[in-house]
């Protein structure tokens, strides 16, 4: 994530890191804004707990306002990741669809818009450049000039080796398996779980760092770490409990106020509610109208207004 985002903010992956921390709360706004919904305060509590610790534990620079184009880009770029999130959920309970149909529906749609704005955003080299002519000493037979070269550094100019080639198709599928977990964990939890699941894969990733790597681990990123797996422990902790206690509630109840715990009342085909007629009920109730209407006192085998009456 901080990769992709650091093209937009000039190769400053700090600016990236503090949007990536600030989806989490932006998930928590756009979700009582859209549905008029925000979870317990133990949880957001828990959640900005998690989201200081990484903040303490990942940014390193004081300077926050260096590039303004950049913050710009990043604060879109949140609300569009924390948007998607939040639909993805959604939408999946409301088409009552798998993870993996919502990503068979969600995959051509990302492929056709990578494929038109990649031409726009990258240095594609569709013009070939002319090579530079080769100076010839005197008397020397003339060189044929070399054919001419796609700029360098361009995607066409690019030599694509086998293994590049399999470099950048193991990269495809697992982008496809990142999307898809995408899916799995948000719907079975929420958006705002899966943000403190991020928030978690980025302790490891530090931790591991410092254990496997030889990564320095002074006394500030030890701190954040630590100050983001106690907000982590906390809002499992919390949301624990309340699942717990939604076992009691009435169906339909969200158990941590998130709308996407709701259940969607909009089926993904069409459900009939009539009861299914068998030969052997439909003869039946023939049998019992005629046994009803032969009785004393006419049809309606007294009934009179909807209600029995007996006679002595």
């Amino acid at each position: 994530m901080c990769g992709f985002r650091a093209g937009f903010f000039h190769g400053n992956c700090l600016h990236a890191q503090v949007m990536k921390i600030a989806v989490a709360p932006t998930v928590i706004g756009l979700e009582l804004v859209m549905f008029r919904r925000v979870p317990p305060l133990r949880i957001v509590a828990s959640v900005m707990v998690v989201c200081v610790g990484i903040g303490v534990a990942t940014v390193t620079d004081a300077q926050m306002v260096s590039n303004l184009i950049g913050i710009a880009v990043g604060v879109g770029a949140t609300i569009m990741t924390a948007l998607y999130q939040i639909w993805a959920g959604s939408k999946q309970r409301e088409l009552k669809a798998s993870s993996m149909q919502l990503l068979h529906a969600y995959t051509p749609q990302a492929t056709l818009l990578l494929g038109i704005l990649v031409p726009l955003c990258e240095p594609m080299g569709w013009t070939a450049v002319p090579s530079q002519p080769m100076e010839v000493a005197p008397g020397a037979d003339s060189v044929a000039p070399s054919p001419p070269q796609r700029p360098p550094g361009t995607l066409l100019a690019y030599h694509y080796t086998p293994a590049a080639v399999s470099a950048i198709v193991i990269s495809a599928v697992l982008g496809l398996l990142v999307s898809l977990s995408t899916f799995l964990v948000i719907g079975a939890t929420s958006s705002l779980t899966y943000n403190v699941v991020g928030h978690l894969k980025t302790v490891i990733i530090l931790t591991g760092g410092c254990l496997f790597f030889g990564d320095s681990m002074p006394a500030k990123k030890f701190l954040g770490v630590c100050i983001a797996m106690a907000g982590i422990v906390w809002y499992t902790q919390q949301k624990l409990s309340t699942a717990g206690g939604a076992g009691t509630r009435a169906p339909g109840g969200a158990a941590s106020g998130d709308p996407t715990t709701e259940p969607i009342r909009t089926p993904l085909l069409p459900i009939t509610s009539s009861p299914q007629i068998s030969v052997k009920s439909a003869y039946t109730a023939t049998v019992a109208r005629s046994r009803i209407g032969a009785a004393p006192g006419g049809s309606g085998g007294g009934m009179h207004n909807g209600h029995h009456s007996y006679r002595t």
